[in-house]
């Protein structure tokens, strides 16, 4: 079932952010996600509303400054969460759990290495001899998206899927 998509203004928005929060503090303030599928609706528009009625806990962080998210983030992060952990448990991006992360020099972004082109070769005659994308990848080290990218590139054609 896809969540509600009903427009939210005024009286009706503030009953409903306030009828969220009382299920919210009821469920043991779940992490969002979680509780947006519960109340059948988006977890951007739950987080929303949860902030909009004053409810705060760390799964809802958002109504808190930069620093203070920045902060929290950072402890937990290096008390053993992951991205996707943080991500799961606030509902924010996971993209933006990264980009607090660097911001506060928690870690580091490695750029992109782009594949040398001997490799590229190398991934082309192996394909050729008829390893698959997944069995070209583990063999040379890198992952199914990098080495499909390089064949295409290379313009060879693809075989159907399943096929051995």
């Amino acid at each position: 079932m896809s969540p509600t998509t009903e427009v939210l203004l005024g009286r009706r928005r503030r009953q409903v952010a306030a009828e969220l929060a009382t299920s919210f503090a009821a469920a043991g303030e779940p992490a969002i996600r979680q509780f947006a599928q519960t109340v059948n609706r988006y977890p951007t528009l739950v987080r929303r509303l949860l902030a909009e009625a004053g409810v705060y806990n760390e799964a809802a962080c958002l109504g808190m400054s930069e620093a203070e998210i920045q902060e929290r983030v950072r402890v937990r992060f290096c008390g053993g969460a992951t991205i996707g952990m943080l991500s799961y448990a606030t509902g924010i991006d996971r993209r933006v759990i990264q980009r607090t992360l660097v911001e506060g020099g928690v870690i580091a972004v490695v750029p992109r290495q782009p594949v040398p082109t001997r490799l590229a070769e190398d991934f082309v005659k192996a394909y050729r001899d008829g390893a698959s994308i997944r069995t070209v990848g583990r063999q040379f080290g890198w992952t199914f998206s990098v080495v499909r990218t390089q064949l295409v590139k290379a313009g060879v054609v693809l075989r159907p899927r399943g096929r051995r």
